[in-house]
């Protein structure tokens, strides 16, 4: 009998092959048309151009969604690009697009300003503050979002634009979080250890439910008078 040898060929290879946009990008993609490429469960709002200023390098900014709701920055420096990504992560229940946030905790532009490409993103949500809640109430792919998926999947995108606009991939990654930045980046290290090649995990908030559910709570009643009235 006739022996017959059949080789395999893995999907992910295949795919890379005929979806725009998903394998290595041929040439360098100017900053406009990276609004036009095509990711998987991404909806890429825009892209626009920069100039400097006296903050700021000039860079190509990148607005996008990870359905169905994490919001993200990407920002890629013009010129002098380091060859590194730094993503920072977002403080309480998170539900804004922080990304001028001044400082080095939870702020991307501390990194921008040293050449690096940057991101950031708002866990999935929108709320009137970091304080704000309600967005939670019988919404657990919001929860999940928040809890666990809206830094791997915001990673995975910039990664993809950073590829297509310098034709080359990053040489570093590194995520920096504080509070919930800080919880964020303690669940990378633990489920998503390929993410980042640095972790900076600072006073992580790990404890939700006794830090908010009843930590809160007591404050709350503590400082409360008979009255309903807040001492």
């Amino acid at each position: 009998m006739k022996r017959i040898l059949v080789r395999l060929v893995p999907l992910t290879i295949v795919a890379a092959s005929i979806v725009p946009g998903a394998g290595h990008a041929q040439t360098p993609l100017a900053c406009e048309s990276l609004a036009g490429l095509k990711i998987d469960n991404v909806n890429l709002l825009s892209a626009t151009k920069v100039t400097q200023s006296t903050d700021l390098p000039s860079h190509c900014r990148v607005l996008g969604v990870v359905r169905p709701a994490i919001n993200f920055d990407i920002r890629l420096p013009a010129q002098n690009w380091n060859g590194k990504f730094f993503m920072a992560g977002c403080g309480g229940f998170c539900g804004t697009l922080d990304s001028d946030r001044v400082g080095f905790t939870n702020a991307m532009n501390y990194a921008l300003r040293r050449n690096y490409a940057v991101s950031t993103m708002d866990a999935g949500h929108w709320g009137l503050s970091v304080l704000d809640g309600r967005w939670a109430y019988n919404n657990r792919i919001a929860e999940i979002d928040w809890g666990s998926r809206a830094v791997t999947e915001t990673a995975k995108v910039t990664k993809a634009i950073i590829r297509a606009f310098y034709d080359e991939p990053q040489k570093k990654s590194y995520f920096a979080g504080c509070s919930t930045g800080g919880r964020m980046a303690a669940l990378e290290a633990q489920r998503y250890p390929d993410d980042f090649d640095g972790i900076i995990s600072g006073a992580p908030a790990l404890d939700y439910t006794g830090l908010v559910a009843t930590h809160f709570a007591w404050l709350v009643q503590a400082n409360t008078g008979p009255d309903g009235r807040i001492f």
